[in-house]
């Protein structure tokens, strides 16, 4: 089938140009004839928080159209052209913001394709949700289908929309951040790592990777760690789309010292898949949550999360198994989880980090996204 798929993709930096390239190559596997178009820049500089918007280390997709500008319409009409010119029967749309809404909305009345696909990340955005509220119907409505990643997003989309056809597909785990170690088992994995980074196999060690914004809790991360009693180390990795001085003020006031590490800058690939197998849980204190590309990571390379309870996550995280649930926003809740994550100890689940990944990867593939992407409506 001839395919549009409209969305982010590398060399520009984030989860959803991650996820995007990762479905673009999962339709090609399938056979599907897929033409990728993407962003020349994502957000104009003033909105932009971080130091850059691209990942040099990466390079675009074979055949990827670098088209779009969101505040261009010149832009929109030139990939309506080339779009038209392709004649796919299905169009693909990356929505996580109501700034693309119009750049995406007039491409999708535009379209001759048969079918339309919106992929809602968010239906709501984490910030300035009464923007959402007005814009994104204008998208959702143009669609056969909305895919959405948690039951709470479909719960939000019914409410947003009743009319609109919703449907709750997992975000598919990212096994491809591992394809260098396939050769080794999940624990052989994480002790490389381990002696990689000169982390002590003794002390249980956690870290918290990504993006971090207000939403993500990396204060209640904090307070919580304070509160912990015995021996840890906790990597903070990520670059800040919030003030920094805060976050090591807090630092500073807790007397966190060595044990905690907070490191303001982007993360590349191969460092994420690092820090995963040698940790032994990834930290998601989320206060709200759609779905997370890290937790995806994360379990897909064995390694359990500790995570609150909210949106996808909650779906995710089965209790004992692949990770522990927090209230969110509740610091005590979390410090808590952290807590009886090490006993009896943290080796208890490193002889668990094989089974993780296998079920990770057979439960939440990019085969199955693609299968349900293609259903008839």
């Amino acid at each position: 089938m001839k395919v549009e798929l409209i969305g982010p993709l590398p060399p520009l930096r984030g989860g959803i140009s991650q996820y995007n390239n990762s479905l673009l190559l999962a339709l090609r596997k399938q056979g599907h004839d897929v033409l990728p178009v993407s962003y020349r820049v994502l957000y104009p500089s003033f909105m932009f928080p971080g130091s850059s918007q691209f990942d040099q280390s990466t390079n675009a997709p074979d055949g990827s159209l670098t088209t779009l500008t969101a505040w261009n319409p010149l832009s929109w009409k030139s990939a309506d052209a080339r779009i038209r010119q392709h004649g796919a029967t299905h169009i693909i749309f990356e929505h996580w913001h109501p700034f693309f809404v119009p750049c995406l909305r007039y491409l999708a009345t535009h379209s001759n394709a048969q079918r339309t696909t919106v992929i809602a990340h968010n239906v709501l955005p984490h910030e300035n949700a009464g923007l959402g509220k007005f814009l994104n119907p204008l998208l959702f409505r143009e669609a056969d289908k909305v895919i959405v990643g948690a039951s709470e997003q479909l719960v939000q989309l019914n409410a947003l929309l009743p009319e609109c056809k919703g449907e709750v597909v997992p975000h598919p785990a990212y096994d491809r951040f591992f394809t260098g170690h396939s050769d080794q088992s999940a624990l052989d994995r994480h002790l490389e790592a381990r002696r990689r980074l000169t982390i002590p196999t003794d002390i249980p060690y956690f870290v918290h990777l990504g993006l971090v914004r207000e939403y993500k809790g990396v204060d209640i991360l904090l307070q919580a760690a304070a509160k912990l009693t015995f021996d840890y180390r906790l990597d903070i990795i990520g670059e800040f789309y919030d003030k920094p001085e805060a976050y090591h003020l807090l630092h500073k006031e807790l007397h966190l010292g060595d044990r905690v590490r907070i490191e303001d800058r982007y993360l590349n690939d191969e460092e994420m898949a690092d820090r995963i197998l040698a940790a032994d849980a990834v930290v998601l204190p989320y206060r709200h949550a759609t779905q997370s590309g890290v937790a995806m990571a994360a379990l897909a390379g064995g390694c359990p999360i500790i995570a609150s309870g909210t949106g996808a996550l909650a779906d995710l995280v089965k209790e004992g198994e692949n990770g522990i649930l927090a209230q969110a926003g509740d610091i005590d809740s979390l410090a808590d989880a952290i807590t009886r994550f090490t006993k009896p100890s943290p080796s208890d689940w490193r002889q668990r980090r094989e089974a993780v990944s296998n079920r990770t990867l057979k439960q939440y593939s990019w085969d199955s996204l693609v299968n349900r992407i293609m259903e008839t409506v």
